[in-house]
């Protein structure tokens, strides 16, 4: 293992060091917005100054006082003008600076933007659909295949009706920002709940995203055995557009008015607490807020109804299509994989580097049934999953740089490490390898009797740009008492690295035993291994466990 020092790493510089960050980056018009960020806590009472330039108008600040542990948050409420804010925090020092943005929507597009969401997720999951069908109709026919593209037909019909239930949950939020139109003095009232349609909106555009991305993926796969598991991946695209959808649009309205009414005083009460002062003796305004609100029982049933049955089919669709289909014609070697890696980096003896990462995914190896027996079986698949842990120390400034730390010593020290996500796989190996710090690295190989060699390909992607921030304060004699500060990253190695020194060799290819169990039926990969790896002024410790199973574990 090669040593790598941090380029980053720069000699102290004297501006001190800022963050800064918004919560929430979308906001709606009147709403506040928090600004919180760090910065060294060194000496007495220490003050960030925030400078925030509104769309149009003159420019406002704020002063927030750091606590003990570097941190600082203000509340900004002057948010009347819809558009893109910039913030810029100064140090306490004057000269340290960092900048963030957030965004006040305009609520005569709040409605609109959130069925647009909405509508989006639905052809996202008709999409998906309907590449699941374009996959099936490829396989050679069978009565499996006419079951489940009869059966992808059956959802396509639910998801048809889902979209005409979308349009009532459009009849209702147009209605309600009719309201706020004709009575401009209702807009407070309704701004926190067109904040959280919003908001949601802007989620959904992600998600919406993420799987129109994965679905050209499915639209991409190559042999045989891995078209017809793309299948199965579409079909779970199909559920995570759902699930999403079902968790947000239809109970997001309900969530944003605050309240589930099932009686005349339930609704009075809603529409007292949506009525604002100067509206309050307006009979008109209270019979228009009563009517609009009457609509929402109905709405919310006809689509919750509609999306969990077409949940419901779709996933029960993806297992049968793997059961029927992919069993048919296809092996399967599939099962979890732990991985950890722990790095120690040294110079002139003294350790100033120590950092671990821990992983888990899948294995999934495919294969086509009734290869000629005594013949080597062509396999294909991908190890997928993300980093689940991230840790990491050091000493750089005093070890790197001795001869800048004569007379001086760190007096802060802050160091910032990637957050680790749990590895989750209910909605298919595609939806879950999408985080920040997932991986997935094609492997391929061969299956000859009890032997599988296996050779790992270039990552599709991987965490490996992942990095530690760190900050420093310096001072000393040297410096007059006068902090100097200084910014730095430190990397962390990806999985395929961690894999080609565990799972195979350094040249991508590896020999694993398949335990065969006759009367069981069964195949079992199983491997657990540990080893050093020490290199010049550096040492670094592996693990891994795998196992993989026909059929499944």
């Amino acid at each position: 293992m090669a040593t790598r020092l941090p380029a980053q790493t720069g000699e102290p510089g004297s501006a001190m060091p800022v963050d800064v960050r918004s919560d929430p980056e979308v906001t709606g018009p009147g709403q506040p917005v928090r600004l919180t960020g760090s910065t060294p806590a060194i000496g007495g009472i220490l003050r960030v100054k925030l400078t925030i330039e509104p769309p149009e108008g003159a420019p406002s600040s704020v002063t927030a006082v750091v606590d003990p542990s570097g941190s600082y948050t203000v509340t900004f409420s002057a948010t009347k003008a819809t558009g893109t804010y910039q913030v810029l925090a100064v140090a306490p020092d004057g000269r340290g600076s960092a900048t963030t943005t957030f965004r006040v929507f305009n609520p005569a597009s709040a409605a609109d933007d959130f069925v647009d969401a909405a509508e989006g997720l639905v052809n996202a999951a008709t999409s998906a659909t309907g590449v699941a069908g374009e996959l099936v109709a490829t396989i050679p026919p069978s009565p499996a295949q006419l079951d489940v593209l009869d059966s992808i037909a059956a959802l396509k019909g639910v998801l048809v009706t889902l979209q005409g239930k979308v349009a009532q949950l459009k009849t209702f939020v147009e209605q309600v920002q009719a309201v706020t139109t004709r009575y401009p003095d209702a807009g407070p009232s309704f701004a926190p709940m067109f904040s959280r349609l919003e908001n949601w909106a802007g989620l959904s555009r992600a998600e919406t995203a993420r799987i129109n991305e994965q679905l050209l993926a499915s639209k991409a796969a190559g042999v045989k055995c891995e078209q017809i598991d793309r299948v199965t991946e579409s079909l779970k695209l199909v559920s995570a557009a759902l699930n999403f959808f079902q968790r947000g649009a239809p109970r997001e309205v309900t969530r944003a008015i605050g309240v589930s009414f099932a009686n005349d005083a339930a609704l009075d009460r809603l529409v007292k607490e949506y009525t604002p002062p100067k509206l309050k003796d307006d009979a008109g305004y209270a019979f228009v807020v009563g009517q609009t609100f009457k609509l929402m029982p109905g709405f919310e049933s006809g689509i919750s109804i509609s999306a969990a049955t077409a949940f419901a089919l779709a996933f029960d669709l993806a297992g049968f299509a793997s059961q029927s289909l992919f069993g048919k014609y296809c092996e399967k070697f599939e099962g979890p994989v732990t991985a950890t890696m722990h790095a120690e980096f040294m110079k002139n003896g003294l350790r100033w580097w120590v950092y671990d990462v821990a992983i888990e995914g899948r294995l999934v190896l495919r294969y086509a049934k009734n290869d000629q027996p005594g013949e080597a079986t062509r396999v294909n698949g991908e190890l997928i999953g993300t980093a689940t842990g991230f840790q990491m120390q050091e000493n750089a400034a005093e070890v790197l740089f001795p001869d800048v730390m004569v007379g001086k010593q760190v007096v802060y020290r802050r160091l910032v490490t990637p957050v680790g996500m749990p590895y989750y796989d209910v909605e298919g190996k595609i939806a879950a390898s999408s985080g920040p710090n997932s991986f997935r690295i094609p492997v391929e190989g061969d299956l000859l009797g009890t032997r599988l060699v296996l050779r790992v390909s270039a990552a599709t992607y991987d965490f490996d740009g992942a990095v530690a921030r760190g900050m420093y304060a310096i001072a000393g004699p040297r410096t007059l008492g006068i902090p100097l500060f200084t910014n730095f990253t430190l990397p962390y190695k990806g999985a395929h690295w961690i894999f080609t020194h565990t799972l195979v060799s350094d040249a991508g290819v590896g020999e694993l035993p398949v335990r065969i169990d006759r009367a069981a039926k069964t195949m079992t990969i199983d491997l657990t291994a540990e080893q050093d790896r020490p290199g010049p002024n550096n040492t670094a410790h592996y693990t891994l466990r795998l196992k993989a199973c026909n059929p499944g574990c």
